[in-house]
């Protein structure tokens, strides 16, 4: 019998924890994106054991842990997916309000490569803007 009945989903923010920064937890019980299947009495009695494994979750935590840093020419956003296989995301924006550079990337821990990387620049007048993103 496949348990979807409720689900806890649930978002912690902190905000200056740090001078200038944000950080925001969140965890969600079950995934159904992991792709296993959860009978009731299975989930109640391994959720204890799930959470309490620093890195080696089970599969049907998903924890997410996002920090934000903002300057006043600057931003810096950090995300880890703490699952069993980690993922890693960053992205950094330098710029004015007229001319702006950005860049981000994602690292799977599991396959030990970058998933996603991108850069771009953005530029910005009273009557137009243009942007261009590789």
């Amino acid at each position: 019998m496949r348990f979807s009945l409720f689900q806890i989903n649930t978002t912690l923010t902190f905000t200056d924890l740090f001078p200038s920064t944000k950080t925001i937890a969140s965890i969600k019980l079950p995934d159904y994106s992991s792709g296993k299947v959860h009978d009731f009495s299975s989930f109640v009695w391994n959720m204890t054991d799930c959470c309490t494994q620093s890195l080696k979750l089970c599969g049907i935590c998903h924890l997410q842990l996002e920090v934000q840093y903002f300057h006043d020419h600057a931003t810096l956003t950090s995300v880890a997916t703490l699952k069993q296989s980690p993922i890693f995301d960053v992205s950094a924006t330098v710029g004015s309000p007229t001319l702006a550079f950005g860049a981000e990337a994602g690292y799977d821990t599991k396959s030990g490569s970058f998933t996603k990387y991108n850069t771009g620049i953005s530029f910005t007048k009273l009557d137009s803007s243009a942007s261009v993103i590789m």
